[in-house]
């Protein structure tokens, strides 16, 4: 008399075992190596491009700041060295970004020391 088959869901342990026994060891594990390595170049690619999508949000951002700051009358050179400084705050306001670029064009803070007091020299 045969066994009835167990119908209904097995656990992922036995479906393993059950590839493994009807398929071979060797050919499951090239399988789950396969598996596992499209998941890592899958991880990879998503990095990838949301490096790049924040790469091109920052450009944008920093190229929407230079047409403000030649308003302004800052030279070119100068408003792209400027605007690549507010590249850091891509998600910030243009308000706040064009702040930012236009502090770094201020001249740079130095101080004045007095010289030190001469002495008549004798005659």
């Amino acid at each position: 008399m045969d066994e009835p088959q167990r119908v209904g869901p097995r656990s992922p342990a036995t479906n393993q075992y059950e590839a493994e026994r009807v398929l071979g060891e060797g050919f499951m594990h090239q399988k789950r190596e396969a598996a596992r390595i499209s998941r890592e170049e899958g991880r990879a690619r998503k990095l990838q491009e949301a490096k790049k999508a924040q790469e091109a949000q920052a450009k944008a951002a920093t190229e929407e700041v230079i047409p403000w700051l030649r308003a302004l009358g800052v030279r070119t050179d100068q408003a792209c060295r400027a605007a690549a400084h507010s590249a850091s705050l891509a998600d910030a306001p243009l308000e706040q970004r064009v702040r930012l670029a236009l502090s770094c064009l201020r001249p740079r803070a130095y101080s004045i020391t007095s010289a030190p007091a001469r002495t008549a020299a004798a005659p």
